[in-house]
């Protein structure tokens, strides 16, 4: 009993190693298709991204958003409860950490000023 459910765990930590990654990609995708549609980078209420007719990808962004943080708090103690010595982590740490470095830059640093454009 106790083996299947750190099996589990385990699996649940490899999803939420990638979250934050799948997040940053899925928002610069987004990013891509508001670009070609309107021709240039987009800028606040410039035009409002509900109105690019994008539905399904901005509400998975959008909602996305806190499953990220989630994900990005869970991931540790996730390794607590499934830690092995024999387990092989380094993949996972990286996609995790390069995620989440990702993702900080993309919500809080904001380098292409078009995060206030998605969330206004």
């Amino acid at each position: 009993m106790k083996n299947t459910i750190v099996r589990y765990l385990a699996i649940l930590r490899l999803y939420f190693s990638a979250i934050p990654l799948i997040w940053s990609i899925m928002f610069y995708l987004f990013l891509f298709r508001a670009i070609l549609k309107i021709g240039k980078i987009p800028q606040y209420n410039m035009p409002d991204p509900k109105d690019l007719n994008f539905n399904l990808h901005y509400s998975l962004l959008f909602y996305g958003i806190p499953v990220c943080l989630l994900a990005i708090i869970l991931y540790p103690i996730l390794i607590a409860f499934t830690f092995r010595k024999k387990s092989p982590i380094m993949k996972e740490l990286s996609i995790y950490f390069l995620g989440v470095i990702i993702f900080i830059i993309q919500v809080y640093i904001d380098p292409l000023g078009v995060q206030e454009w998605f969330t206004d």
